[in-house]
């Protein structure tokens, strides 16, 4: 059976965001009549009746720059430049070229990153080259006012010489699907990056990754169980009748499915392969399911869980990288939720970290993007707290070998809210609390500020006189009176004072944290940086900082244990409140 990819003739209105190419130049050799237009312009912009160039160009030419249209229009012209690696079958999976009325280079407009046949990336198929005749529908802009051309991905290929589709292999139908393990099995004979035709593939959902809002395209998996084994990623897929998704809750774990998409075999740059129901997918049929499905084959079981020191134990022998061949039921205490709420709120996971008693006593495990009871989703930090005992189901992973890791779409299976945890002098992550202050960034100056105390008096600290030596981890020492404490907080690199010929200061790594216990309460804090390779040392955008009397936490937030933006601090100004 074949494929027929009908062209998509609907005039489509979403908004989507759109970016350019800086370098491109302006088309060749423009040359307008006396009344500053194109001649030989023909054309009203649709399918039936497309512009030819002349008549696209004087359109755009009518736009103010940089503002796209908001509805699509349809040109047609002669391919009569290419650009070198960017021709669909490069490494963007779209389209890049000119086009003109008579395939020469003058009076060209601009296809930029246009997608292909049905509006979806390139996997196969014929591609347009210098000489062949295309119709390109797509959202137009006035680039810097100066260049005509499509929007950034928001536009297809809608005929090449006169053809709207192309054949592919199709497997499976709407009636008789395939399973998840017939998708993989025809998948994994494909080369990289190859694409073996479309597929009606049935199956249960088994993680949510999350929702791309400007389309409407989830991105999930699917297994024949709904287990996280012998999974398939359905990515940037469209709901039932090509709809948009409104949340990632439009789907949930243990709802059974039929997508039709392409059948893809993606590679990431160490060679780990993904079988993937490529984007231009969407569903069939939805039956809501009565949550997830766990798998029987597991590391512990839900009733028996191995511990966090078991699970240490089993992630050492890992290679860098590697992930367990089973899923692991562990049962651990919340040390600390590194997660902030914001980022809780909008992406509905926790990176959080657990270990047997719930302290931070050298043997702590993180949860990586972990989700809430049978896969629900995470709507605060707050929904985990230090001392909470939870039992989670997920992969054991080795992170870059050095961090010892569940590795993410781990769910939980028994959630018991604890009553705190009791305060450990040895205790690698502080506990956060208090006021939110108020962070201005100022050049190298990072200033915090309590919107509940009137500033008095101030002091300044100069880190760098303490006589601690170079490279010293988790640096703590006092001056004046004033107390000053950097901690991990489950980073992957913990805090250091670095002193050298040419550098001098205290440097905080990806979720690191600086407390600061005052000789009164506090009204704003002043961070003095300094550069990293010639560029400000500030931090990461979503550092936070928070003040409770005396005491103040800062914290490099970062979405992961490790990279990010260093903050290098040689001197704090305290500023103490009236």
């Amino acid at each position: 059976m074949k494929k027929h990819l009908k062209s998509m003739l609907a005039i489509m209105i979403a908004a989507f965001t759109f970016a350019s190419c800086a370098d491109v130049p302006s088309p060749y050799g423009l040359f307008f009549s006396d009344n500053g237009e194109l001649d030989g312009a023909v054309g009203t912009g649709t399918a039936d009746d497309p512009y030819n160039v002349a008549g696209a160009i004087n359109f755009v030419r009518s736009l103010d720059p940089n503002v796209p249209t908001t509805n699509y229009v349809f040109i047609k012209g002669i391919v009569s430049q290419l650009v070198d690696g960017d021709n669909y079958d490069g490494a963007h999976n779209n389209g890049t070229f000119y086009i003109s009325d008579d395939g020469k280079t003058k009076n060209q407009f601009y296809i930029f990153r246009a997608l292909y046949f049905g509006n979806i990336p390139y996997t196969g198929g014929p591609i347009a080259n210098i000489g062949d005749e295309v119709i390109i529908c797509a959202k137009v802009i006035n680039y810097n006012g100066n260049t005509p051309e499509t929007v950034e991905k928001d536009g297809y290929l809608y005929s090449l010489n006169g053809a709207t589709s192309y054949d592919m292999p199709e497997f499976g139908t709407k009636e008789a699907p395939l399973s998840v393990a017939d998708a993989i099995d025809i998948i994994n004979k494909l080369e990289n990056y190859e694409t073996a035709g479309f597929g009606y593939v049935k199956g249960k959902v088994s993680k949510v990754v999350n929702l791309t809002a400007s389309s409407g395209k989830l991105t999930y998996y699917i297994s024949d169980d709904g287990s996280n084994s012998k999974t398939i990623q359905v990515y940037m897929g469209l709901g039932l009748e090509k709809g948009k998704f409104k949340a990632t809750t439009d789907l949930t774990i243990g709802d059974e499915v039929v997508v039709y998409g392409p059948l893809y075999k993606f590679a990431n740059s160490s060679g780990a392969i993904t079988p993937e129901i490529n984007e231009g997918n969407y569903l069939i049929a939805l039956t809501k399911g009565d949550g997830p499905v766990l798998p029987t084959n597991t590391i512990g079981s839900k009733e028996n869980p191995i511990t966090v020191e078991s699970a240490l134990d089993r992630i050492a022998q890992l290679d860098k990288d590697a992930q367990s061949e089973l899923q692991a039921y562990i049962k651990g205490k919340v040390v600390s939720v590194i997660t902030n709420d914001e980022n809780a709120k909008k992406y509905h996971n926790l990176d959080y970290i657990i270990s047997s008693d719930g302290k931070e006593n050298g043997k702590t495990l993180k949860v990586f993007r972990g989700k809430g009871i049978n896969g629900a989703d995470f709507n605060a930090n707050g929904d985990l707290k230090p001392g909470d005992e939870v039992v989670v189901l997920g992969f054991l992973y080795n992170y870059q070998g050095t961090t010892p890791e569940v590795n993410e779409g781990s769910i939980l299976v028994s959630h018991t809210k604890g009553s705190g945890t009791t305060p450990d002098p040895q205790s690698d992550t502080p506990t956060i609390e208090g006021v939110t202050m108020t962070k201005s960034v100022n050049d190298l100056v990072v200033t915090f500020t309590n919107p509940n105390a009137t500033a008095g008096s101030s002091v300044e600290y100069d880190l760098t006189t303490t006589s601690i030596a170079h490279q010293t981890e988790n640096p703590s020492f006092t001056i004046n009176g004033v107390q000053f404490a950097f901690a991990a907080s489950g980073g992957s690199t913990k805090p250091k004072y670095w002193k050298t010929d040419v550098a001098n200061e205290f440097r905080l790594y990806a979720l690191n944290t600086l407390t600061i216990t005052g000789t009164a309460n506090i009204a704003k804090v002043t961070f003095q940086c300094t550069l990293n390779n010639g560029k400000n040392a500030t931090g990461n955008e979503q550092s936070f900082a928070k003040v409770d009397g005396k005491k103040f936490v800062f914290k490099n937030d970062w979405t992961s244990a490790s990279s990010g933006t260093q903050c290098r601090i040689s001197k704090v100004t305290i500023t103490y409140a009236k």
